[in-house]
C-alpha cells in the first residue's frame, strides 16, 4: 500500500473511533440524566413516606382485562414491621399473602387466606408485622371488567426484626 493509502486508512479509522468516542460520551450523557431523574424521584419519595423510612419496595403494578392479577414479592424476616401504601385513580383489590398461600391463589385452589388487605379500594395503607420469615406477596387485582388500573406500591420498613 501507498503512503496515500496509508494516510487514507488511518483518516478512516480516526474518523470511527471519533464517531465511536461520540456515542459512548451521548450514551454517558443519558445514563447520567436517567440516574439524576431517579435520584430526584427518590429524594421525592422519601419525603412523600418519611425520611428516616427505608423503601423496601417501590414499583407499579398494573391490572386490567388482559392481566386481571399483578404481584411483587420481597422475602421478609418472621419480626419485620413494614408499612405499605398502594394507591391508585382507579378502584383495585390488595392482598398479601405468604408463599404457601400465593400458590393456592395461582393454582385456582379456594381455600386460601390473605394475611392483609382490602377490596374495591383506590388507597390501601397498613403497618404489618410479619408472622414468620418467609417470601411475602404484594397482590394487586382488578375490581370489575374493563377497569384498568396502575397501582404505586410502596412498602417501608418501620422496624427489622431482631
Amino acid at each position: 500500500m501507498s503512503l496515500e493509502g496509508e494516510i487514507v486508512s488511518a483518516k478512516e479509522a480516526l474518523a470511527d473511533e471519533k464517531e465511536r468516542g461520540l456515542r459512548t460520551a451521548r450514551a454517558l450523557a443519558a445514563s447520567e440524566s436517567d440516574s439524576q431523574k431517579l435520584a430526584r424521584e427518590l429524594e421525592q419519595l422519601k419525603e412523600a413516606v418519611g425520611k428516616d423510612k427505608d423503601v423496601l419496595l417501590l414499583t407499579d403494578l398494573t391490572v386490567s382485562d388482559d392481566q386481571p392479577m399483578d404481584f411483587v414479592s420481597k422475602r421478609l424476616r418472621r419480626g419485620t414491621v413494614i408499612e405499605i401504601l398502594a394507591q391508585s385513580p382507579s378502584k383495585f383489590s390488595f392482598d398479601l399473602f405468604d408463599s404457601e398461600n400465593i400458590d393456592r391463589v395461582l393454582k385456582g385452589r379456594q381455600n386460601y387466606e390473605s394475611s392483609a388487605g382490602k377490596e374495591n379500594t383506590s388507597i390501601y395503607k397498613e403497618r404489618y408485622t410479619i408472622p414468620r420469615g418467609d417470601d411475602w406477596f404484594f397482590v394487586v387485582t382488578q375490581t370489575g371488567e374493563g377497569k384498568r388500573a396502575e397501582i404505586r406500591l410502596v412498602v417501608t420498613l418501620i422496624e427489622t426484626a431482631e
